[in-house]
């Protein structure tokens, strides 16, 4: 019962630290099934980002969208997304074996000795091996954001989107980083007019990603340049997803506009204002008229931001 306990736990902080780390977030009216697209502004999901704990991963790449430097940036990612979900799982399994020491009067002999136990748990062996082979959380993802930056900066539109989602460095000395005198100043600079792009060509990922009904820490970064996460925003940007939807997919946006306009908080007064849904519907259709008009419609939800095409 307790390794089944344990391993419950374990598993629920690996998910959340993958989700910290690779900022994909879902759509709360839900994915669905996506094809490959070869349109950035439909996006995909793809089979490049693979997380494998045995110290393999599969790297795919998109035929001119980047080359060699688009490799590695996904390279990266991959590695950095394995590494943090070995880490994580490792934590849990010492923060539940220290758990359980609570009320000891030899404390940190208690802990000491689960922790060797945790140490000799082959259970635990898969994810020791993964993280040998990992040079440190903080320096992977400082090594990423200067990989991924690059990347971007030289018109990778999946780089982009994918550095919207905020996979911030820890800085040596807090803000600096290989030249970059301040690193979330810098994130915002560039997210900023990423952002401002995405809308212009009619990138729907970004779109699914502010449709959040809810937040976490993943969406601090973007949340900063774009505040998101209320009925307002959602119900605006799930609006316009269901503009260009088709099939079943508009059929479960088209149910979910219909109970945002209807719910209620538990004093019984609407989440939404007849003013606030007339303005999320008016700017629904402006925005999708001005730039998705000529985006590829979307028969399922589009790819999250750090999810590659695959052709």
């Amino acid at each position: 019962m307790r390794k089944l306990v344990f391993w419950t736990i374990a598993a629920l902080v690996a998910v959340g630290a993958a989700l910290l780390v690779l900022r994909h977030s879902s759509n709360d009216v839900g994915n669905g099934t996506r094809g490959d697209r070869a349109d950035p502004a439909a996006g995909s999901r793809s089979t490049s980002n693979n997380m494998r704990l045995d110290g393999n991963e599969t790297v795919a790449t998109t035929p001119g969208h980047g080359g060699n430097r688009q490799v590695e940036y996904r390279r990266k990612l991959a590695m950095l997304s394995r590494c943090a979900t070995a880490d994580a799982l490792i934590e849990a399994a010492r923060t539940i074996g220290s758990g359980e020491c609570l009320g000891s009067i030899q404390l940190q002999q208690c802990i000491d000795e689960h922790s060797l136990a945790t140490d000799r748990d082959p259970q635990l062996a898969v994810y020791r091996t993964a993280m040998s082979q990992c040079a440190g959380i903080e320096q992977m993802q400082n090594d990423f954001y200067l990989t991924l930056r690059a990347a971007a900066e030289a018109g990778d539109v999946d780089a982009q989107v994918c550095f919207l989602g905020g996979v911030l460095p820890t800085a040596e000395g807090g803000r600096e980083l290989a030249g970059i005198s301040d690193v979330y100043a810098d994130y915002q600079s560039l997210a900023k007019r990423y952002l401002d792009a995405a809308f212009a060509r009619g990138d729907w990922r970004i779109i699914l990603r502010l449709s959040k009904q809810r937040t976490d820490m993943s969406d601090a970064s973007l949340g900063a340049l774009y505040p998101y996460g209320t009925p307002e925003v959602a119900y605006k940007m799930s609006r316009l997803l269901e503009l260009g939807a088709t099939g079943n997919y508009a059929d479960k946006l088209r149910a979910h506009v219909k109970s945002m306009e209807t719910d209620r908080d538990f004093d019984g007064k609407s989440i939404l204002s007849p003013e606030q849904i007339d303005n999320g519907t008016e700017w629904a259709r402006v925005t999708y008229d001005t730039s998705f008009a000529r985006s590829p419609r979307l028969p399922e939800a589009p790819a999250g931001l750090c999810e590659w095409q695959t052709n």
